[in-house]
């Protein structure tokens, strides 16, 4: 399988790490008019035969599928090129920067008979994937409630007026759509569609007035009763960046962390039943990505099924665009 990935910026470093070594990829090749050296040293030290061109409509004609690793803004129509050129896409999160571009892609991957793959590697990753089997399997009894804490700096990039991150249109919000996408999927695998949502998205520190929130918090309601809440932020200066998660349920709870030396825990009783040795050599998403992108080329070769099938980002980006609302008319909005 050759495969092309378009945009060489940081993103594509995490996507590179995970590709290399996999046995369905003939080859990698690169789309981007000025892609980050790091991005070019590791393309060729892990795909010598490489290929690196400035449009990505030059590399259609030479792969089976793309990976677009682009701003938000430019998923959809990229993603429907590629696929009215008979090429199959993975793209990076979100699906893109409106629910009504994303409903595009998954409308016209079904109408040409594409494969279109969205990246949600925090889904894969070792921690998440124990706690889904546990969640789902009804381990924790009725689960009730479930917090996510993300403690993050994203200033100095989201401070740039013209840098796309944080653009209310190019990246469709700030932290809540970017970072706080994964916090959502995951919370929507295990939860479902909320039928309600009440937010709080603000622009407290980063000046420019073109880019949205850098803290945010928001509360998800659900049909049996749950409710989940999402606080993030990309103005945490004094701190590592941290990712928290807690589920709790009738008959125990979880806690997640992105910190090797404690990614994992199972309560019941006020004690510490299960827990998960860090086995790894990478940082926990960069494990989630290879699992996540090995799975993709192995449905992109028909042996496969995505856990998260493309309705299911959709489903998130709408989710987030409540939020969005809710938090611009400070009503509960329901879904």
């Amino acid at each position: 399988m050759k495969l092309g990935i378009i945009g060489g910026g940081s993103i594509a470093n995490w996507h590179l790490d995970a590709y290399k070594g996999n046995p369905r990829l003939e080859n990698v090749l690169l789309a981007d008019p000025a892609p980050k050296p790091h991005t070019i040293e590791k393309l060729k030290a892990a795909f010598p035969a490489t290929k690196i061109v400035p449009d990505y409509r030059d590399l259609l004609g030479e792969v089976d599928a793309v990976d677009i690793c682009l701003p938000h803004d430019m998923h959809a129509e990229t993603a429907i090129e590629a696929m009215k050129a008979g090429r199959d896409v993975i793209t990076e999160k979100p699906i893109s920067n409106t629910s009504r571009d994303g409903l595009a892609m998954i409308e016209a991957s079904k109408k040409l008979g594409k494969k279109l793959l969205v990246v949600m590697n925090h889904a894969y990753t070792p921690q998440f994937l124990k706690a889904r089997e546990i969640v789902k399997s009804g381990g924790l009894g009725r689960v009730f409630m479930e917090l996510i804490h993300v403690s993050g700096n994203e200033f100095a990039t989201m401070n740039i007026r013209d840098h796309w991150k944080g653009d209310k249109v190019r990246a469709g919000g700030g932290v809540l759509v970017d970072t706080g996408y994964h916090a959502m999927y995951l919370t929507l695998d295990l939860f479902g569609m909320p039928k309600s949502v009440t937010a709080v998205t603000r622009r407290i520190l980063v000046e420019p007035e073109n880019k949205g929130d850098d803290n945010c918090a928001v509360t998800l309601e659900f049909p049996g009763g749950a409710i989940a809440t999402l606080s993030l932020s990309y103005t945490i200066f004094h701190e590592p960046w941290t990712e928290r998660r807690y589920v709790y349920g009738t008959d125990g709870s979880i806690a997640m962390s992105d910190d090797p030396a404690a990614p994992f825990a199972l309560y019941r009783n006020h004690k510490v039943v299960e827990t998960m040795e860090w086995k790894y050599d990478n940082h926990p998403q960069g494990v989630g990505m290879t699992t996540c992108l090995n799975l993709y080329l192995d449905c992109l070769a028909g042996k496969a099924q995505p856990m998260l099938p493309p309705e299911h980002s959709l489903n998130v980006l709408k989710t987030i665009e409540a939020c969005y609302k809710a938090s611009e008319t400070g009503r509960r909005i329901d879904l």
